[in-house]
């Protein structure tokens, strides 16, 4: 039986109705771990939703 009401963003990114890169706010490499984990640690601060540290 289908679901009935809202579905949640990680529904919609599984079933790829969503892609997941729209939710990425800030990008850093690994040589700025520590700029990221500042970022992360105070989201609000720097209107973070994700964080990604890529190579």
């Amino acid at each position: 039986m289908p679901r009935l009401g809202p579905v949640s963003a990680t529904e919609l990114v599984a079933q790829r109705a969503l892609p997941a890169q729209a939710f990425v706010t800030h990008k850093f490499t690994f040589d700025d771990v520590e700029d990221a984990y500042d970022v992360f640690g105070n989201a609000a601060e720097h209107d973070a939703l994700k964080v990604l540290i890529r190579n």
